[in-house]
């Protein structure tokens, strides 16, 4: 795992552990499942043949068996687990322990330092310049602490947004509701919606009013629903809602609601030029927990529920 082959958001989340890291006074190393150092901070690196980017058998005399079955140990579990390692004729205590995936990342990590209270006497870093100059510096790092932080946040919304609608894309969507639907004794609602009479919008009026058309119907959709409610574009002109706590008999007023507020015609100005668009939304539905409380049936429950919709609509305006 180089710098070069990681995304933007991995980069950033990996220069944020080395800040965060490399002026502690104890040897801390990140290592990957595959026993690679991934990040070593200065007081690691003073030890023979420390290297980030090597494996850390590499640097070390203990057998590799001990070594591996030791980070599996720690990467499956979040209490520390110790691990001495042997450098040239010092034998080091460590204390290892899992790292949940950073943003940009797939698999975990382990975190490994030295313990202090296990009798390792390491050289502290020189620490050179005025208190003033000293001060200055851990302000500085700091503050780009905080600016990684910032842009980690940043990279992690881009890549869960629908960048034509602002909601969530579908991936995103799928994970936050299947969160959802892990807490115990949670209930909700789960919609697919799906624009009826959008293809003609495209076809007379081009895909910029077909984009608008998107934007306005999620506008519009979260207009009527609640903060803490999930709204998801999952391609094309379909939409999911999860409508957190919303029960079974709430749910046919609430679908009311949102199809009356979508259905007002739309005004879209090309140029010089007004032109009102008119088009409607299927709904369909699954609640939790009378429907099940599972993603996959619920989402296939809803779907099914929304394209019954659009056939019952379809008659309607025939």
């Amino acid at each position: 795992m180089t710098v070069c082959t990681l995304s933007l958001e991995a980069q950033v989340s990996m220069r944020a552990l080395h800040l965060a890291i490399d002026r502690a006074p104890s040897a801390m190393m990140v290592v990957d499942a595959a026993g690679k150092i991934v990040v070593a901070n200065e007081a690691a690196k003073r030890l023979p043949k420390v290297v980030p980017g090597r494996p850390l058998g590499d640097a070390t005399c203990s057998a590799q068996s001990y070594i591996q079955l030791t980070l599996k140990l720690a990467i499956g579990t979040t209490t520390p687990v110790p691990l001495r390692l042997r450098f040239d004729t010092t034998t080091v205590p460590f204390d290892a322990w899992r790292i949940d995936p950073l943003p940009g990342l797939d698999g975990p990590l382990a975190m490994v330092r030295a313990d202090p209270s296990r009798a390792i006497h390491m050289r502290p870093a020189p620490v050179s310049g005025s208190p003033s100059e000293v001060a200055q510096r851990l302000s500085a790092t700091e503050s780009e602490l905080d600016h990684l932080r910032r842009e980690a946040r940043r990279l992690r919304s881009l890549a869960e947004t629908d960048r034509l609608t602002g909601a969530l894309n579908a991936s995103a969507f799928e994970q936050r509701c299947r969160r959802r639907l892990q807490i115990d004794g949670n209930c909700g609602a789960l919609v697919f919606a799906d624009l009826n009479d959008f293809k003609p919008v495209n076809d007379r009026f081009g895909h910029a009013a077909g984009d608008f058309v998107l934007r306005e119907t999620t506008r519009r959709l979260r207009s009527r629903m609640r903060s803490y409610d999930l709204l998801g574009r999952l391609g094309g002109d379909e939409f999911g809602l999860w409508l957190e706590g919303v029960g079974e008999h709430d749910i046919h007023g609430l679908l009311t609601r949102l199809h009356e507020v979508t259905a007002r015609p739309l005004t879209w100005r090309n140029g010089d030029d007004e032109v009102t668009i008119r088009v409607t939304l299927a709904f369909g539905s699954a609640a939790v927990p009378v429907d099940g409380d599972c993603f996959s049936s619920l989402r296939a429950l809803a779907d099914a529920r929304m394209y019954l919709e659009k056939k019952r609509a379809h008659v309607r305006r025939a």
